[in-house]
């Protein structure tokens, strides 16, 4: 009986020797997919944010320096204020003849990414993720701001997690877009347009 007892004891040991790897690194695959998911969320979370936050603010985003990054010091927020705009920035007929577009779209880029800079990056360290991309999209009657945000991982359990059948995606694109409160405005810039046309001295029927 004793010798049976220590055979039984000696094939646990050598299963557990074999097993526990297996599921050790199986449990950090399944964290650092979880972990990843988490930072994939933070990054929408920025870009639905930016986007948001652009297509609200368009018309206050034409000059330099938009926003205000500087951050008090103790406190959680403070960063990310919108710079007092003139009056030259509120060009009533910017959506006839965006000239300051691509201006517009600088400052939502900037935005996006003090966002993303801000997000925690924990295990997977960020590979050199690229810049976000804004763009303006729609048609003549809605407009929109997306923002598309690109995250790169580099996975140090790449191989070890293949081994478990595991497998962890190294980059994530999220996009958020957001519409540009244009109809009201549509609206006033299609009559003045229609009255252009018609002349002065029009008066329908």
């Amino acid at each position: 009986p004793m010798k049976k007892r220590g055979r039984c004891q000696g094939s646990m040991t050598v299963e557990m020797a074999i097993l526990f790897p297996v599921i050790f690194f199986t449990i950090l695959g399944m964290l650092y997919l979880c972990i990843i998911k988490y930072q994939n969320i933070a990054a929408g979370t920025a870009a639905m944010r930016a986007a948001a936050r652009g297509a609200a603010c368009w018309d206050k985003l034409g000059g330099d320096g938009a926003w205000d990054f500087q951050t008090l010091e103790g406190e959680e927020s403070g960063g990310g204020l919108l710079v007092a705009a003139n009056y030259s920035e509120h060009d009533p007929y910017r959506y006839i003849l965006d000239t300051k577009s691509e201006k517009r779209l600088a400052n939502i880029q900037a935005y996006a990414r003090w966002l993303v800079e801000g997000n925690p990056s924990v295990m997977g360290e960020d590979a050199g993720s690229k810049e976000p991309v804004v763009t303006k999209t729609g048609n003549i009657l809605q407009k929109y701001v997306t923002v598309s945000i690109t995250k790169r991982y580099t996975n140090p359990f790449e191989d070890v997690m293949a081994q478990v059948g595991l497998s962890a995606p190294d980059e994530a694109v999220i996009t958020a877009s957001a519409p540009l409160n244009t109809p009201a405005e549509f609206i006033r810039n299609a009559s003045f347009i229609y009255d252009l046309v018609k002349g002065d001295g029009y008066k329908g029927g």
